[in-house]
């Protein structure tokens, strides 16, 4: 008989806990997901206060970031390239 109330003890304790850290989860990870953006906010060109240089590297890159891979350019040459 004790055998048994100290399982329904132990099962009771087990849920509680399950519950417990399940909800502790919740609360305090909410801080950590994203507000959702505003779809009419768009980031398009650079920040302000750039230098001449930097807002033409910032171009280059621009520019580079819309370049399209094919098969005949592909994507060797440029990683092989860094390493």
């Amino acid at each position: 008989m004790l055998a048994l109330v100290d399982s329904l003890n132990l099962t009771l304790i087990r849920k509680f806990a399950l519950v417990f850290s399940s909800l502790f989860f919740l609360i305090c990870c909410e801080p950590f997901f994203p507000d959702e953006i505003d779809p009419d906010f768009l980031l398009d060109g650079h920040v302000e206060g750039l230098s001449i240089f930097q807002k033409s590297t910032f171009v280059a890159g621009d520019e580079a970031f819309g370049e399209v891979f094919t098969k005949n350019s592909g994507l060797g040459p440029i990683f092989n390239m860094s390493s």
